[in-house]
């Protein structure tokens, strides 16, 4: 039974299916019980929070540990991350996908844990996901952030722009960067342009990675 087998893993979690959000319209998943879809995303999105919350038990001695997500979508990974324990989190995305961001992750932490670009309350804050446009990363100082992480996003960005982060994560100190992403390099668009090689891109700073 998956219900069962679902609610038996997150169990190991200290959550229940109660924990699964069900905000997005028309969502495709596993239907555990009445109005409870898990989608795929969500499965792949607690894996990811599981393999961060490893970096942080494995990686990381010191107790703060805080990550900055590239192009977090609608914001799953910051949710799941949140829910296990790992609050101290950073999206850094294009403004209108912050607001798409923003408003599941409102909707599904509340208000209170959230802060958005551009608002009075301290960006500092440990314990709320910080949601801000690419160029948020100018106000954050040397060792603000652990682990820079990323999925699905790098390999179809422009690769002067994946460069300008990976500056910026030199600038800042980062200890980490975990990348999820196709490493294939295969053909994108209809005049020939490749998907970016994360591990190639990170050659040119091999005396840092």
């Amino acid at each position: 039974n998956p219900s069962i087998l679902i609610e038996l893993i997150l169990k190991k979690m200290n959550l229940t299916t109660n924990d699964i959000p069900q905000i997005e319209g028309g969502m495709f998943g596993l239907l555990l019980k009445e109005n409870c879809i898990l989608s795929q995303r969500d499965i792949h999105s607690i894996e990811s929070a599981l393999l961060l919350k490893d970096i942080k038990i494995k990686k990381v001695k010191s107790r703060r540990f805080s990550i900055g997500e590239i192009g977090a979508g609608v914001g799953k990974n910051a949710y799941w991350s949140f829910k296990l324990g790992l609050k101290d989190y950073f999206i850094f995305d294009l403004p209108f996908v912050c607001v798409i961001s923003a408003y599941y992750l409102i909707k599904a932490l509340g208000n209170d844990n959230i802060y958005l670009y551009g608002e009075k309350a301290d960006a500092s804050n440990k314990n709320k996901i910080k949601i801000l446009p690419p160029w948020g990363l100018n106000q954050l100082k040397k060792n603000r952030i652990s682990c820079f992480f990323n999925q699905d996003s790098f390999p179809e960005i422009d690769k002067l722009i994946c460069r300008e982060y990976i500056d910026n994560f030199v600038r800042l100190n980062a200890k980490y960067f975990f990348s999820i992403n196709h490493e294939a390099g295969t053909v994108m668009t209809a005049n020939g342009t490749k998907q970016n090689v994360v591990n190639k891109l990170l050659a040119d700073y091999s005396d840092y990675f």
